[in-house]
């Protein structure tokens, strides 16, 4: 969670990545092998 913290910090971000990436990371927290 820090480093995904940590890149929104460095970039601006549309709400459109701010969804992908959620959904990215919901997707990473459900599925183990995902990574």
């Amino acid at each position: 969670m820090s480093d995904w913290i940590i890149y929104t910090e460095m970039e601006m971000i549309t709400p459109d990545d701010y969804l992908l990436m959620m959904y990215i990371f919901y997707s990473k927290k459900n599925r183990p092998l995902a990574k």
